[in-house]
Protein backbone atom coordinates (compact mmCIF):
# COMPACT_ATOMS: atom_id res chain seq x y z
CA UNK A 1 0.00 0.00 0.00
CA UNK A 2 1.31 3.37 -0.66
CA UNK A 3 1.05 5.70 2.07
CA UNK A 4 1.46 9.50 1.26
CA UNK A 5 1.48 12.71 3.28
CA UNK A 6 0.43 15.81 1.61
CA UNK A 7 -1.00 19.82 2.87
CA UNK A 8 -3.92 20.25 0.69
CA UNK A 9 -7.26 22.30 0.49
CA UNK A 10 -10.23 20.81 0.73
CA UNK A 11 -12.30 22.02 -3.04
CA UNK A 12 -15.60 20.18 -2.93
CA UNK A 13 -17.26 17.24 -1.02
CA UNK A 14 -20.23 15.32 -1.84
CA UNK A 15 -21.53 11.76 -0.60
CA UNK A 16 -20.08 8.67 -1.03
CA UNK A 17 -21.93 5.17 0.34
CA UNK A 18 -24.27 5.46 3.33
CA UNK A 19 -21.68 6.79 5.99
CA UNK A 20 -18.60 8.23 3.77
CA UNK A 21 -17.70 11.26 2.11
CA UNK A 22 -15.59 11.71 -1.15
CA UNK A 23 -13.23 14.74 -1.06
CA UNK A 24 -11.45 16.63 -3.85
CA UNK A 25 -8.23 17.83 -2.29
CA UNK A 26 -5.31 20.16 -4.34
CA UNK A 27 -2.27 19.80 -3.19
CA UNK A 28 1.26 20.80 -4.09
CA UNK A 29 2.67 17.32 -3.97
CA UNK A 30 0.19 15.43 -6.15
CA UNK A 31 -2.24 18.15 -7.89
CA UNK A 32 -6.29 17.61 -7.52
CA UNK A 33 -6.68 14.27 -6.18
CA UNK A 34 -9.66 12.20 -4.76
CA UNK A 35 -9.79 11.16 -1.38
CA UNK A 36 -12.29 9.35 1.24
CA UNK A 37 -13.20 9.94 4.40
CA UNK A 38 -15.06 6.95 6.00
CA UNK A 39 -17.66 7.17 8.63
CA UNK A 40 -17.79 10.97 8.57
CA UNK A 41 -21.52 11.35 8.29
CA UNK A 42 -21.77 9.78 12.01
CA UNK A 43 -22.44 12.79 14.40
CA UNK A 44 -19.22 11.84 16.53
CA UNK A 45 -16.65 11.49 13.56
CA UNK A 46 -13.35 12.81 14.26
CA UNK A 47 -12.50 13.75 10.66
CA UNK A 48 -15.97 15.54 9.84
CA UNK A 49 -14.31 19.08 9.84
CA UNK A 50 -11.81 17.83 6.94
CA UNK A 51 -15.11 17.12 4.41
CA UNK A 52 -15.82 21.11 4.43
CA UNK A 53 -14.52 22.76 1.44
CA UNK A 54 -12.00 25.49 2.15
CA UNK A 55 -10.29 22.73 5.15
CA UNK A 56 -6.73 23.47 5.02
CA UNK A 57 -5.09 20.25 6.05
CA UNK A 58 -1.92 17.76 6.27
CA UNK A 59 -3.56 14.44 5.19
CA UNK A 60 -1.97 11.47 5.85
CA UNK A 61 -3.76 8.52 3.17
CA UNK A 62 -3.11 5.38 1.32
CA UNK A 63 -3.72 4.42 -2.23
CA UNK A 64 -6.63 2.32 -2.76
CA UNK A 65 -7.19 2.19 -6.15
CA UNK A 66 -8.34 5.19 -8.00
CA UNK A 67 -9.02 6.61 -4.78
CA UNK A 68 -6.86 7.74 -1.69
CA UNK A 69 -8.27 6.62 1.53
CA UNK A 70 -7.95 9.60 4.47
CA UNK A 71 -6.63 7.81 7.33
CA UNK A 72 -5.78 10.84 9.70
CA UNK A 73 -6.04 15.12 9.02
CA UNK A 74 -4.33 17.51 11.06
CA UNK A 75 -6.03 20.59 10.33
CA UNK A 76 -3.79 23.80 9.80
CA UNK A 77 -6.37 26.62 8.72
CA UNK A 78 -10.25 26.29 8.58
CA UNK A 79 -10.58 29.54 7.13
CA UNK A 80 -13.48 30.15 9.80
CA UNK A 81 -13.85 34.41 8.29
CA UNK A 82 -14.78 32.87 5.00
CA UNK A 83 -17.75 31.03 6.22
CA UNK A 84 -18.84 33.45 8.99
CA UNK A 85 -19.06 36.31 6.05
CA UNK A 86 -21.90 35.39 3.14
CA UNK A 87 -20.34 37.63 0.51
CA UNK A 88 -17.06 36.25 1.10
CA UNK A 89 -17.77 32.70 1.31
CA UNK A 90 -19.13 33.05 -2.02
CA UNK A 91 -16.17 34.80 -3.88
CA UNK A 92 -14.39 32.13 -1.89
CA UNK A 93 -16.66 29.32 -3.14
CA UNK A 94 -16.56 30.51 -6.69
CA UNK A 95 -12.67 30.34 -6.71
CA UNK A 96 -12.67 26.55 -5.31
CA UNK A 97 -15.07 25.53 -8.33
CA UNK A 98 -12.72 27.37 -10.41
CA UNK A 99 -9.42 25.59 -9.19
CA UNK A 100 -11.44 22.09 -9.33
CA UNK A 101 -12.82 22.88 -12.87
CA UNK A 102 -9.25 24.61 -14.20
CA UNK A 103 -7.28 21.95 -12.55
CA UNK A 104 -6.81 18.00 -14.15
CA UNK A 105 -6.32 14.96 -11.53
CA UNK A 106 -2.98 14.08 -12.16
CA UNK A 107 0.01 12.66 -10.15
CA UNK A 108 2.78 15.41 -10.09
CA UNK A 109 5.83 13.21 -10.14
CA UNK A 110 8.20 12.89 -7.40
CA UNK A 111 11.64 14.24 -7.72
CA UNK A 112 13.98 12.18 -6.89
CA UNK A 113 16.41 12.97 -3.64
CA UNK A 114 20.26 14.61 -4.82
CA UNK A 115 22.30 12.81 -2.44
CA UNK A 116 25.58 14.02 -0.67
CA UNK A 117 27.65 12.02 1.16
CA UNK A 118 29.82 13.45 3.88
CA UNK A 119 32.50 11.24 5.55
CA UNK A 120 34.19 11.85 8.91
CA UNK A 121 36.69 9.40 9.30
CA UNK A 122 37.37 7.33 12.08
CA UNK A 123 40.25 7.37 14.50
CA UNK A 124 42.37 4.80 16.49
CA UNK A 125 39.93 5.91 19.47
CA UNK A 126 36.42 7.61 17.77
CA UNK A 127 33.74 6.48 15.62
CA UNK A 128 33.32 7.85 12.28
CA UNK A 129 30.40 8.16 10.12
CA UNK A 130 29.43 8.48 6.85
CA UNK A 131 25.83 10.09 6.40
CA UNK A 132 24.05 10.35 3.28
CA UNK A 133 21.80 13.93 2.64
CA UNK A 134 19.20 15.19 0.14
CA UNK A 135 20.62 18.96 -1.04
CA UNK A 136 16.95 20.00 -2.32
CA UNK A 137 15.16 18.72 1.07
CA UNK A 138 17.97 18.47 3.35
CA UNK A 139 16.86 14.99 4.62
CA UNK A 140 19.15 12.71 6.28
CA UNK A 141 18.85 9.61 4.59
CA UNK A 142 21.19 7.17 5.80
CA UNK A 143 23.44 7.28 8.40
CA UNK A 144 26.47 4.77 8.87
CA UNK A 145 28.94 4.15 11.74
CA UNK A 146 32.65 3.59 11.05
CA UNK A 147 34.05 1.60 14.30
CA UNK A 148 37.42 3.12 15.82
CA UNK A 149 40.43 1.77 13.84
CA UNK A 150 42.27 0.59 17.18
CA UNK A 151 45.86 1.41 17.41
CA UNK A 152 48.77 -0.82 15.45
CA UNK A 153 51.22 -2.44 16.35
CA UNK A 154 54.08 -0.82 14.28
CA UNK A 155 57.84 -1.38 14.31
CA UNK A 156 59.15 -0.33 17.24
CA UNK A 157 62.83 0.19 19.34
CA UNK A 158 63.48 -1.04 22.77
CA UNK A 159 64.78 1.94 24.61
CA UNK A 160 66.15 1.60 27.83
CA UNK A 161 66.77 4.49 30.31
CA UNK A 162 70.40 5.01 31.28
CA UNK A 163 71.45 5.18 34.75
CA UNK A 164 74.59 5.05 36.81
CA UNK A 165 74.51 1.14 36.67
CA UNK A 166 73.81 0.70 32.68
CA UNK A 167 75.34 3.21 30.46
Amino acid sequence: MEEVRVKGIVLSSSDHKEKNKQISIFSIELGKINGILRGVKSPKAKLKFASQPFCFASFEMVKQGEYYLVTQVDLIDSFYELTADYEKFQKGSSMLKVCSKVLNEQTIPVIDHDVTVKQTPATCTEFGSIEKTCKRCNELLETQKIDPTGHTAGEFEIVTVSDCKNQ
